[in-house]
């Protein structure tokens, strides 16, 4: 799901190295603590949430499964070529904003825009509860 956001953030970082150096030190400590830390708790659960996955469409309402597999269709229906496209996109968009301040609005529009690319394009029937998080944004 963070994937078009941690390119981006990694360039980002990239791009000042001296400075933001720090931020990346931090990204991968976090998550390798969170990792492990998680592990401690619940060894397996990695193992179970891969296998949950595979049943997941038997547990699905029926109401449910048939909405996500319409959302799938439609976008199979546009082909790879245009998902490859909205990544083209989003890279270019990632490239462009490279230079911005944490603080700034491009730096936050670019995140909000690699975010809604990869929940309404790149992964239709994943986390759809985001989908209505991202039209209604007046909700927040």
């Amino acid at each position: 799901m963070i994937l078009l956001v941690v390119i981006y953030l990694l360039l980002w970082t990239c791009v000042r190295w001296r400075i933001r150096w720090p931020f990346v030190a931090g990204f991968f400590s976090v998550s390798a603590l969170l990792l492990v830390s998680s592990l401690l708790v619940w060894p397996r659960w990695i193992q179970e949430w891969a296998a949950g996955t595979v049943r997941l469409p038997a547990i699905l309402h029926a109401a449910a499964r048939e909405f996500i597999c319409s959302a799938i269709r439609s976008v199979r229906g546009l082909g790879h070529n245009s998902n490859r496209c909205t990544a083209g996109i989003a890279l270019a968009v990632a490239w462009r904003m490279r230079h911005s301040s944490a603080a700034s609005m491009e730096f936050a529009l670019t995140l909000s825009f690699l975010l809604a690319i990869t929940t309404i394009t790149l992964l239709p029937g994943h986390a759809v509860y985001d989908h209505v998080l991202l039209s209604c944004p007046e909700s927040f």
